[in-house]
């Protein structure tokens, strides 16, 4: 059954807002789900999948993002990659954009309450260039206004993601999130695309980066020195790097595909679940508190990645 979502979103400035109002302690968790390249209207796209991810979702009462390419849209007569065998019966029809937004808001009507930010993906962005609109805002202004609503956001294909988590119900901690749904064909077949964690990690000051595009599944962790200049504590935090999957199965074992004949591999399809909990330790520090000894604990927000089945 689906639990009343344990959330809410929220602009500061113009930067989205994921907050879990309730307290986690150093023994809770919190939980949100990153669905990105899920080219919902392709016929490759694995919906039985996504569906089952997107419920575990919902039940769990969290949040979810799209990362970019919710939408596939390649089959208008415009387009040069159009092909009859990548375009399913209910979009095959005159108003053709329309109906993409239209599939997709029935689609995830159960599961709009938890939806929190649609990113802009490269599909996206070429629609807004050649017809001037955005299938994103069309989308996400339909789950907004529909029978259970939502809170969803509508992002560019690159920004900001807060996220904060209550220690107690006056301590909290800010996790901070770049989201980029990616560049590049495939990320190379030896590299997978890290080689650009190098870069990201100096370019952004963020705790997490999570990008798409190049439909492959790794996470990867990079490290930096931090000081404090009010206290002059030191130590060292993580940058997680999340490269997220597909839900496009564009291999085959039988069938000559585009895929195929530019003999590209087999790619993870599915989900990403993030993980944050809180973890406590001491490093030496004392309380500034004079004539007391009692020492200072160092909090800091511990992520994990566990891919959906």
């Amino acid at each position: 059954m689906p639990t009343k979502p344990k959330f809410t979103v929220m602009r500061r400035g113009k930067v989205p807002l994921i907050d879990f109002p309730d307290p986690i302690g150093t023994t809770g968790k919190v939980r949100m789900f990153i669905a990105s390249d899920v080219h919902f209207d392709n016929p490759k796209c694995r919906r039985e999948i996504l569906k089952r991810d997107l419920k575990e979702c919902v039940d769990g009462g969290w949040p979810w993002i799209s990362a970019g390419d919710w939408h596939c849209a390649m089959q208008g007569s415009w387009d040069p990659r159009k092909s009859k065998s990548d375009i399913r019966p209910e979009n095959m029809v005159p108003d053709y954009l329309d109906s993409l937004v239209t599939t997709s808001a029935d689609f995830l009507e159960f599961a709009a309450p938890n939806a929190a930010v649609f990113y802009e993906g490269n599909h996206e962005g070429s629609i807004k260039r050649r017809h001037e609109t955005c299938l994103n805002s069309r989308l996400t202004e339909r789950m907004r206004a529909g029978k259970k609503g939502s809170p969803v956001i509508t992002a560019g294909i690159g920004g900001w993601l807060l996220v904060r988590v209550r220690l107690t119900k006056t301590a909290s901690f800010i996790y901070k999130i770049w989201v980029h749904h990616g560049t590049g064909s495939s990320g190379g077949p030896v590299t997978k695309g890290t080689i650009a964690t190098a870069r990201r990690a100096a370019a952004y000051d963020c705790d997490c980066f999570i990008s798409g595009h190049i439909h492959e599944r790794w996470a990867l962790t990079t490290m930096r020195a931090r000081c404090d200049e009010r206290t002059g504590r030191t130590w060292t935090s993580p940058i997680l790097h999340v490269q997220c999957p597909t839900y496009k199965e564009e291999f085959s074992m039988h069938e000559t595909t585009w895929h195929t004949s530019m003999e590209r591999p087999p790619k993870p399809v599915g989900g990403t679940f993030l993980d944050l909990e809180i973890a406590k330790e001491f490093d030496g520090m004392l309380r500034p508190d004079k004539g007391t000894k009692r020492r200072l604990p160092l909090h800091h927000v511990v992520a994990n990645v566990v891919w959906t089945k």
